[in-house]
């Protein structure tokens, strides 16, 4: 868990924006998986299939003063409850293995916990890159940041 909590800080401080305010409240939440792949699918969307992921979602409140564990599914559970359905996150994918980042909006999670799997619809909040279509990106980390009133 220590080895988490290092580099999730070491991520937040080479993202440079997505831990902004360390006087607000805000929940950060660290995922790790195996494998990501992102796909576009007949509709025009972009669909992100997420493979091997951790079964338990490391999380920061308070300006990274409290940290704790849940477990994946009952992140996913608690999806609408954090307000994510309405208001869907920002989030950042790390490939730090490549240097490479990414910042999406996830929406409509399809989580299943037995094959470790979650599909979610995106939408880009930059360009992507046409080498990070249709090709395994390999180990990550995904961020979401929740700023509560």
């Amino acid at each position: 868990m220590l080895r988490k909590a290092i580099l999730i800080g070491a991520v937040c401080l080479a993202m440079k924006g997505f831990c902004v305010d360390a006087n607000a409240m805000q929940t950060i939440y660290y995922q790790h998986a195996k494998n990501a792949v992102l796909t576009n699918n007949v509709q025009g969307q972009y669909i992100l299939t997420v493979v091997g992921i951790d079964d338990q979602t490391l999380f920061y409140e308070g300006s990274f003063k409290s940290a704790d564990q849940m477990s994946t599914e009952v992140f996913f559970d608690r999806w609408s409850g954090n307000g994510f359905t309405k208001n869907p996150p920002t989030v950042a994918i790390v490939n730090i293995s490549k240097n490479q980042s990414l910042s999406l909006k996830l929406k409509d999670p399809k989580y299943n916990g037995v094959k470790r799997t979650v599909h979610y619809v995106v939408e880009p909040q930059e360009e992507i890159e046409v080498s990070l279509i249709e090709s395994n990106w390999g180990s990550i980390v995904i961020l979401f940041q929740d700023e509560l009133p």
